[in-house]
């Protein structure tokens, strides 16, 4: 099971990536937080981005832990785990426990 610290690393990394596949040179990146707003006024990613980190982080999950990270359309609006980074890395964790908890 990933830590908290390695989720938010993972995410991060494939936050990184996604830079790297898409930015040039001059462009600004911002800088990675818990608050960094990933949908809605001020988002980090365009929608082709989004989409490129949500397979990145998929792929890593998968790869680390075994997971497979669920978004549906739904998770949508005010408490989506996708507004920012942090309830992103929220999100995965509960995805864990949860996995953890029909393991037991």
């Amino acid at each position: 099971m990933l830590t908290d610290a390695e989720i938010r690393d993972l995410l991060r990394q494939a936050l990184e990536v996604v830079f790297e596949m898409t930015s040039g040179e001059n462009d600004s990146k911002p800088a990675f937080s818990a608050g960094l707003p990933l949908t809605g006024p001020g988002a980090a990613l365009d929608s082709y981005e989004m989409m490129l980190f949500l397979v990145q982080v998929d792929k890593t999950l998968n790869e680390k832990a075994g997971l497979d990270m669920v978004i549906d359309p739904a998770l949508r609006g005010e408490d989506a785990p996708l507004r920012t980074m942090g309830a992103l890395a929220a999100y995965i964790g509960e995805i864990q426990r949860r996995r953890e908890e029909e393991k037991a």
